[in-house]
């Protein structure tokens, strides 16, 4: 509710400054520059002393409190069936990544260290110019091309779509 507040705040904020735009746009352009605050006001006038009687404002309000309680609730970002499948060992080294529930596919691909099960960090460039990853305890290090990672990132996704299916992931 809350947030309708804020969005129907937006719009009339949106709409004043409109307006005020309009009336700067509009002065530069006529010779009389107060022929647009009269129109305006002139109009702000007629809409403040329309008569309406109180019986229409809270009906009209009561059938906007029935259209907001009888719309459905947004739904909810629903998991994908394979969002729990966030590690895995992989040709021998243990791997962990996380799902991105809008964009489908997976974030923050990390290397976990084979001797003390550490979180490798990523290494870019090496002595020899080789990037890859190295462990921040022991320093041991894993050499591992742009490539290995997009085979690395292939294997995770058919993976998924295996588990998905009901087959075992190899």
């Amino acid at each position: 509710m809350k947030k309708k507040l804020k969005n129907w705040a937006i719009g009339v904020i949106g709409t004043i400054i409109t307006g005020v735009a309009i009336t700067v746009i509009s002065e530069k352009l006529t010779s009389d520059p107060y022929t647009p605050f009269c129109w305006l006001w002139g109009w702000l006038l007629k809409i403040m002393n329309y008569e309406i009687k109180i019986w229409v404002i809270l009906l009209f309000l009561g059938i906007i409190y029935l259209i907001i309680r009888l719309l459905p609730e947004p739904e909810k970002t629903k998991k994908h069936p394979f969002a729990d499948y966030t590690s895995d060992t992989i040709n021998g080294d243990k791997w962990a990544w996380k799902w991105n529930e809008y964009l489908n596919h997976i974030d923050g691909v990390c290397m976990f260290c084979p001797e003390d099960d550490t979180i490798m960090m990523r290494v870019d460039c090496w002595e020899n110019g080789q990037s890859g990853f190295e462990c921040p305890r022991c320093r041991r290090r894993k050499n591992f091309s742009g490539d290995d990672f997009n085979r690395l990132q292939a294997i995770i996704y058919d993976n998924a779509r295996k588990r998905l299916r009901g087959r075992p992931a190899t």
